[in-house]
């Protein structure tokens, strides 16, 4: 009653940065109905998911035209240019990307490479980062495959070198880094990749204490081959939804911000700043390239993107709290202070290279102004048909789950729940998860919980 005789009169009067906010407070309060599991299970009807995501879309779309809520700064790109421009550039290096690893995961058995457990440190860590390069894995799936080579005894150095490399050279994170930040920028970042996962394998595996009896095994990944549309539908259900969450991110920053934003932080402590945000920062490699793209356009210098780059993907939120569950807080201490410092000290040495003119930056606006050719918008094309696919597949938790349940495993295991992609769940409300490998509860109708 409240809101229907006053709330005209009270935003006849106010401000459109003001109706935003209230807009965007009530989408925040509702957003429990999406991730929080109903009283029936939702996952049996994902098809109906993806009609509630393409009328919702629709809708958002819809309104946005006679009632915009974002304020586009002078002379800059809106949000629906810079979507599909970043979206457009992106198509043909994400769409080979998935291709590729569909092949990886179709072969799997026949491309194993060993880790090396004896031998000097250096070369375990070489081993973890040469055995990370073409393991058909993303973000979310690297953490059991971390674990099982800590229990297998593989050379620490390898696991935490293999832990590093998997996300920041993945191909999707490459192949997008070099459509759009460039050849120059993408070098620097596969070899402070390189770098990063080298010394991170060699201090933690000085700082680790281990409980176990001492002395450690050679070994391979065990990764079954699975058949290529399988793996590339896994693929796709995996990195999209990253991709996409990267995507809008860096398209809202766009119009929000002028090209000069970034650019009032001082010199000294831009890098260190950025690489530090990058550590909570709970985003993958490839989900943090258009991201990276905005935020060089915008001001920031390009070693403080990538040390941004280099520090987001391995320290993140659910990589750290694996590491501190499997090995202990102070070796995930360590592990992030060396990735911190590393990945400063490269973006250090990257803005020399800016400043003496060897390395080139791209453009946001110049990538905005051609013509896209037909490569880009077919690619573009399929994409939406396999984002189309795997919602229909999954449902819309099942999808945001690609991005949240690895959260889960940080904790202490995986949980069956709202946004795990599993049939039969329901939400449990634990106020601390039992320290152990992994659990897995069935809260199925007619079964009792286990204790």
């Amino acid at each position: 009653i409240v809101g229907a005789v006053v709330g005209d009169r009270v935003f006849a009067v106010a401000s459109v940065e003001l109706f935003a906010l209230v807009q965007a407070f009530a989408a925040g309060a509702v957003l429990h109905v999406l991730l929080d599991a109903p009283a029936f299970d939702v996952g049996r009807y994902p098809r109906s998911s993806l009609g509630g995501v393409a009328v919702g879309v629709l809708v958002l779309a819809w309104l946005t035209q006679s009632h915009p809520v974002v304020a586009v700064v002078d002379n800059e790109l809106h949000f629906g240019r810079t979507l599909f421009t970043l979206a457009a550039e992106s198509a043909p290096a994400l769409l080979l990307s998935l291709l590729i690893l569909a092949l990886l995961g179709h072969n799997a058995q026949r491309l194993r490479l060993p880790f090396f457990g004896d031998g000097p440190r250096l070369l375990q860590a070489l081993s973890g980062v040469v055995a990370g390069v073409p393991a058909p894995l993303c973000t979310c799936t690297v953490a059991p495959t971390f674990e099982r080579l800590l229990r297998r005894r593989v050379g620490i150095a390898a696991a935490i070198a293999f832990l590093v490399s998997v996300p920041e050279l993945a191909l999707p994170s490459s192949l997008l880094s070099l459509e759009l930040l460039g050849p120059s920028l993408t070098v620097a970042r596969l070899f402070g990749a390189v770098v990063v996962a080298v010394v991170a394998g060699l201090i933690v595996s000085w700082v680790w204490q281990p409980t176990t009896p001492s002395g450690t095994s050679t070994g391979s990944l065990d990764e079954a081959s699975r058949p290529l549309l399988t793996s590339l539908l896994s693929a796709v259900d995996h990195i999209v939804p990253w991709v996409l969450l990267g995507l809008v991110l860096a398209a809202f920053c766009e119009p929000l911000l002028s090209t000069t934003a970034l650019a009032q932080l001082p010199r000294a402590i831009e890098v260190p700043v950025y690489g530090l945000l990058g550590v909570p920062f709970y985003i993958c490699a490839s989900g943090s390239t258009p991201l990276a793209a905005v935020l060089l356009h915008k001001g920031a210098s390009a070693g403080a993107v990538i040390a941004f780059l280099l520090s987001g993907p391995a320290t993140n939120l659910a990589t750290l709290g694996m590491v501190t569950r499997l090995l202990s807080a102070r070796v995930a201490t360590a592990f992030a202070a060396t990735v911190f410092v590393a990945a400063v000290a490269i973006g250090c040495g990257v803005n020399v290279a800016v400043d003496a003119r060897w390395l080139t930056l791209p453009s946001l606006h110049a990538d905005a102004d051609h013509l896209h050719g037909v490569v880009e918008l077919v690619s573009l094309g399929v994409l939406v048909v396999l984002l189309a696919v795997s919602l229909a597949r999954q449902g819309a938790r099942g999808f945001l789950g690609q991005i949240l349940h690895p959260l889960d495993d940080a904790k202490g295991g995986h949980v069956h729940g709202p946004h795990c992609g599993h049939a039969g769940f329901a939400s449990p409300r634990f106020v601390k998860k039992a320290p152990v490998a992994r659990v897995q509860f069935d809260f199925s109708p007619g079964k009792i919980p286990p204790r």
